[in-house]
């Protein structure tokens, strides 16, 4: 998480109610419930893309080997600014298709493609790696979305 934290500071809360007839010893008010400042951080969320991203996807080849379909994506910058990255691209696939070696997050796989020196308009990506598991040999098709983090 530390990568995220944008800023840290304490919410000064307790400062802003006075300490009168009101508040005192009144445990159904929150205003005073501690005296004690609480602590705050502000994080870097992920900002979607995907209207200034095209993903590029090679065609697939079956390793016999591994049962995998194996392939690579790259991303290329159609926006006016550069990408900072590290780009994240999320996979919606077929029922039955997977990517195994891929983390998920809320049940979806996801690639990382690092941009070690950003992203500038109409540049493409280096080649990041897919290997699909597809038990029912169908035509492996798929949908994404993109999330730039770094901002």
């Amino acid at each position: 998480m530390n990568p995220r934290v944008r800023q840290f500071a304490y919410v000064r809360n307790n400062a802003d109610f006075p300490e009168g007839p009101t508040y005192r010893n009144d445990f159904t008010r929150p205003e005073r419930y501690s005296d004690h400042d609480a602590p705050a951080i502000y994080v870097k969320l992920p900002v979607e893309v995907t209207s200034r991203t095209r993903v590029n996807a090679s065609a697939v080849a079956l390793n016999r080997a591994t049962g995998r379909y194996n392939g690579t994506i790259t991303v290329t910058n159609t926006g006016s600014t550069a990408l900072t990255g590290p780009v994240y691209v999320f996979f919606t696939l077929p029922t039955g298709v997977t990517l195994p070696d891929f983390p998920t997050s809320g049940g979806r796989p996801y690639a990382t493609v690092n941009l070690p020196g950003g992203l500038a308009p109409g540049a493409t990506s280096a080649a990041v790696a897919v290997s699909f598991a597809d038990p029912t040999n169908a035509r492996i098709s798929y949908t994404t979305k993109c999330y730039d983090v770094n901002f």
